[in-house]
């Protein structure tokens, strides 16, 4: 879901921070941010919960 492009990690092509701190600091700091990860990892998670079912 976090791409890492040298030393810099993006979302959905939205540079989130240079560095893992950095990173941290800005997901602290927009946690609207961080809620889209998270909301992003879920489907992911729960698509595929769902193949494994099937």
């Amino acid at each position: 879901m976090v791409d890492k492009k040298g030393a810099w990690l993006q979302f959905n092509g939205e540079l989130i921070g240079q560095g893992k701190d950095a990173a941290q600091k800005a997901l602290v700091e927009k946690p609207e941010l961080a809620q889209k990860i998270v909301d992003a990892i879920m489907t992911k998670r729960n698509a595929a919960a769902e193949a494994v079912a099937s």
